[in-house]
């Protein structure tokens, strides 16, 4: 369970630096609305995953 959460979080950084890389150039406003629904989008997986796995 513990390695599966940890794969997940590395899969998770790589997309944030990569969504942070695309969206540089865009507004400011943009990527902090950008990135605060996507943290949230990945945070409800996450929790969603550890939640099967403990069924």
């Amino acid at each position: 369970m513990l390695r599966a959460l940890i794969r997940a979080l590395k899969f998770t950084a790589i997309l944030i630096m990569f969504l942070e890389f695309v969206l540089h150039c865009l507004h400011p406003i943009t990527l902090f609305v950008a990135s605060t629904v996507f943290l949230a989008v990945v945070f409800g997986l996450v929790v969603l995953s550890v939640f099967r796995v403990n069924q």
